[in-house]
Formats: structure tokens, C-alpha cells, sequence
């Protein structure tokens, strides 16, 4: 059973490191920046491939221990200026039928180069391209 208001923890791959933003605003981790209508991001360059990959709508946000696999927890889905949404559902046997429910995401866009900012990330990578760099790269 899925269930939408479950949140999910986010990892940096073996090989991806995680960049901290220049201009954070205060009380944000230095990790995350902020778009102007308040929603949050995280840059995570990929040296091997010449690929940045900014995570949007990520809370909690700090590096943690690495895993047995290679893997790094660095924040999860939340509220509040992260990944919240809500979507509907219809129970005949409320009044109104139509009931609202929180939900939570993420958004990743991969960029070609290695971007340290929002202004330097230019050409977005097709998952076509990525699939093919990381084939090469034996992943």
C-alpha cells in the first residue's frame, strides 16, 4: 500500500559530493539555498561524470555518516518551504465528499558542468545522456 504522507530520505551516491550554497540565507543550513518564492535547493556536483545535480524541496539537510555501500544521507522530504503538496480524494460519507491530504516530493534537475550556484547551471542533462554517461562509467 502506497502511502502518500510517508516521507522518504535522500542520499548522495558513491562519487557525488555535496556542494555548500554561497548565498544561504541566515538560519538555513549552509547547504541549501532558496529560490525567491521561498523554495529550498541543494547542489551535489558528480566529478566523474562533469554533472551537477540540484535537489529541490529537501529539509534536514546536512551530510551524515557514509553508509556500508558508499551512500550519504543528507535530508529528507518535509513542509514548510520543502516538498509539501496536497492532493484529493472523494469519501461519500463526509460532508463535503472531497478530502484534501498532505503529500510531500522532491524535483531533481541534472545539469551538464560542474556547477556550484543556480546561475551557473545552464544546459540540463536528458535522462537519454545520463543514462548513457553513467553506462560508460560502468553504473
Amino acid at each position: 500500500m502506497n502511502d502518500a504522507s510517508a516521507r522518504s530520505f535522500i542520499y548522495i551516491p558513491p562519487g557525488g559530493k555535496l556542494i555548500k550554497v554561497k548565498d544561504h540565507q541566515k538560519g538555513d543550513p549552509v547547504y541549501v539555498g532558496r529560490f525567491g518564492n521561498g523554495d529550498s535547493y541543494s547542489i551535489i556536483q558528480f566529478p566523474a561524470l562533469g554533472q551537477t545535480l540540484f535537489v529541490h524541496h529537501a529539509i534536514n539537510v546536512e551530510p551524515k555518516e557514509r553508509q556500508p555501500d558508499g551512500r550519504i544521507k543528507f535530508g529528507e522530504m518535509g513542509t514548510g518551504g520543502g516538498g509539501e503538496w496536497s492532493y484529493r480524494t472523494v469519501d461519500n460519507t463526509k460532508k463535503p465528499p472531497t478530502v484534501w491530504h498532505p503529500s510531500f516530493h522532491y524535483h531533481f534537475e541534472m545539469f551538464d558542468g560542474l556547477a556550484s550556484s543556480v546561475d551557473e547551471a545552464k544546459e540540463r542533462v536528458s535522462l537519454e545522456k545520463l543514462c548513457t554517461d553513467l553506462a560508460k562509467k560502468g553504473f
